[in-house]
């Protein structure tokens, strides 16, 4: 299994901080919900009642690949570095959670992007950095008045290894993931603040192993056999660096007109010959005027190696790609 993705930086708006009132414990008020949506599965459950009442989401888009996390409710929290602590873990947190104010709704939304990692640690997000591969997709502009990317590539194109973990790999790290999930009580916002929130949870484990089921079958809905791709040992990619192809003058014009700003993944089937056989933008906040133009403009400029199993055949693969549209 893979995770191919560009680094980016996480959304942010202008939401003030809120006062400092004292830490609160919330209780579960819901079981376990799973959700098995469009673009990735959902694993929800609610804690609190009427004014406290806090959604807590897990989601995931492909087997083993990191999880995003939500906080919905009336939340105190930052416009941005906020942190999820996972108590008893003792320095096990994710952190540059980022705030905005919910679309349809008087609530706010905390939000850590793809950051939940499984790891050869169990559960530690950064023991998952030295396998994701990163490539930005859109090549840095001079001009202070264009669009522009965030950041350079970690890796030179040339440095990418595009080989498959063996699966007797990933099922040594499933079984340490699953220990110290199981040993998860609570969740906390900003722990060490005195306007931290603590969700008991209580153990982790049986409801990641449900996600997990989930986006196995999810894979089947979107064209991937899991019986094939677990057989790849070098993965579907680029054949030339997305930098290279990707200029400020690919930034969609309606969202350039429209001053739209935005950073989105992309899940793109790669069949056997290479060729993108489907396209569909999986983020959870992405701008109609650039989820609109991304799909014509990957085909219009990428092209891909397929993937390949241990006897060299080429079969269907995926690939998620992140894309970070910025204005100077």
């Amino acid at each position: 299994m893979r995770f191919l993705v560009s680094a980016v930086a996480g959304l942010c708006a202008g939401i003030a901080s809120a006062a400092v009132k004292s830490a609160t414990t919330l209780e579960p008020t819901s079981p376990w919900d799973l959700d098995y949506a469009d673009n990735n599965c959902r694993l929800i459950r609610v804690f609190g009642e009427d004014k406290d009442r806090i959604k807590l989401v897990f989601e995931q888009v492909a087997p083993r690949l990191p999880m995003t996390v939500l906080l919905i409710g009336k939340l105190r929290a930052q416009s941005d570095n906020n942190v999820l602590g996972f108590v008893p873990l003792n320095g096990v947190q994710i952190s540059d959670g980022q705030a905005l104010d919910a679309v349809d709704s008087s609530d706010r939304v905390v939000f850590w992007p793809r950051r939940l990692g499984r790891g050869r640690w169990g559960l530690i997000p950064e023991a998952l950095t030295a396998r994701m591969r990163t490539t930005d997709p859109v090549a840095a502009a001079d001009s202070p008045s264009t669009p522009t990317n965030l950041k350079a590539p970690r890796l030179k194109w040339k440095d990418h290894h595009w080989s498959v973990q063996p699966m007797e790999q990933w099922l040594a790290e499933d079984a340490a993931f699953t220990v110290r999930a199981d040993e998860v009580t609570a969740v906390v916002l900003n722990p060490g603040r005195s306007s931290s929130i603590s969700l008991h949870t209580g153990g982790l484990a049986k409801p990641f192993q449900a996600l997990e089921r989930c986006t196995l079958d999810s894979l089947k809905d979107w064209g991937i056999d899991p019986a094939v791709d677990s057989t790849i040992t070098t993965s579907a990619h680029p054949v030339m660096d997305a930098q290279t192809l990707f200029t400020a003058d690919d930034y969609p014009q309606a969202a350039l007109r429209a001053s739209k700003q935005d950073n989105l993944e992309v899940w793109l089937n790669i069949d056997a010959q290479g060729g993108i056989a489907n396209c569909r933008v999986i983020s959870d906040f992405a701008s109609p005027e650039i989820n609109d133009a991304i799909c014509g403009m990957i085909r219009r400029k990428e092209r891909f190696v397929p993937a390949r199993t241990k006897d060299g055949r080429s079969v269907p693969d995926f690939y998620i790609q992140s894309f970070d549209f910025k204005i100077q």
